[in-house]
């Protein structure tokens, strides 16, 4: 069962000490430490500020309205101003680096890492993400959704990457997952998942980039700037049918 307090003051600079008062004592009584309940308030003043300059735009006659839920295992403070807000979805879409959204997470538990990843809703953005986090957090967020879906977010992702998430799902799970797949992307993930994770076959990529010896220079550079499905050239060789290759 949770208690809920809530708050409601014109957009000025003077309500928040009341806040922070409010907060510091709530956030006490539930047995936060000392330096939890200073950082908790923090945060608390932060968004109250936020709704008060950016939502309101520090218009008295606006209020900002605040409401502070203790929960049995948490404290949950929502803020609620009268700006316009914005469409997520259509921001989500606009993020140039899928890396911005995975910096979020390191601020978030685990449930609120899955409404964030939940609300990507798009199968290739989402594989981004996942490259950016760890495998075990990589394999929590997937098994929130169904397995069409997971499939269709590990069939985005480099072999090795994908092969690294599964090892990390239950047992069963990874296996369905498999055999939805089912093609050759499935069989270099099967075959990755015979080494360890932090073993050199568990670390290698099964997508390799190769030109033939006698390329001219434009051709190469043409033919990397071509190589759409390999996530990244880090090494190139050469190839002579009458010699070993050369790495380079």
């Amino acid at each position: 069962m949770a208690d809920s307090v809530i708050l409601e003051f014109p957009s000025e600079y003077r309500f928040l000490n009341m806040v922070d008062l409010l907060c510091v004592e709530l956030v006490g009584e539930m047995g936060f430490p000392p330096e939890a309940q200073n950082e908790i308030s923090i945060s608390v003043i932060e968004a109250c500020t936020n709704s008060l300059e950016h939502g309101n735009k520090c218009c008295p006659e606006r209020n900002v309205r605040v409401v502070m839920t203790m929960f049995p295992d948490r404290f949950q403070v929502e803020a609620f101003d009268h700006g316009e807000g914005f469409d997520f979805d259509e921001y989500m879409k606009h993020i140039p680096d899928p890396a911005d959204i995975a910096h979020l997470f390191r601020y978030l538990d685990l449930k609120e890492q899955r409404i964030l990843f939940n609300l990507i809703g798009n199968a290739e953005k989402s594989a981004y993400v996942l490259a950016e986090l760890d495998h075990v957090t990589g394999a929590q967020l997937l098994q929130t959704l169904d397995k069409e879906t997971i499939t269709e977010v590990l069939q985005e992702m480099p072999s090795d990457d994908a092969a690294d998430i599964i090892g990390n799902m239950p047992e069963e799970l990874a296996d369905e997952i498999l055999n939805i797949m089912h093609d050759d992307d499935s069989d270099e993930i099967e075959h990755l998942l015979q080494y360890d994770e932090d073993s050199a076959g568990g670390i290698m990529s099964t997508e390799v980039f190769t030109l033939e010896e006698d390329v001219t220079v434009k051709e190469a550079i043409e033919a990397i700037q071509q190589a759409d499905d390999v996530e990244m050239v880090f090494y190139l060789s050469l190839i002579h049918i009458s010699e070993p290759t050369r790495p380079y």
